[in-house]
């Protein structure tokens, strides 16, 4: 387990990667807390939440978790399909639930 800094919502926020001790594995998991409110800032990284004190910069880290290869993001404040993989197309990234289709385009 590793902590990162996440800022731009908050002064200090932070996020935990969690992966596999043994190595074994490429997968983690991403607990993002405050970088992502919204399943439209997949789509849109660019959306702010209102109370983000360093807009800009909240973005460059949303832009940095939507980025990362074979991880699975824990998006707490996601009413729905809180754990899921954000993949990429041409036109669109896409929220996919664990065990579930895409969700979100």
């Amino acid at each position: 387990m590793t902590v990162e800094a996440a800022p731009g919502h908050t002064p200090g926020h932070l996020a935990i990667a969690v992966r596999d001790p043994s190595g074994g594995g490429a997968e983690g998991v991403w607990i993002v807390g405050d970088v992502l409110h919204s399943p439209a800032q997949i789509a849109d990284p660019a959306l702010a939440f209102a109370s983000d004190v360093a807009p800009d910069l909240a973005r460059a880290v949303r832009d940095r978790v939507l980025g990362r290869p074979d991880t699975v993001i824990a998006a707490g404040h996601f009413t729905d399909d809180m754990f899921g993989r954000v993949t990429r197309s041409a036109e669109a990234r896409t929220w996919t639930p664990v065990g579930g289709s895409p969700a979100s385009r």
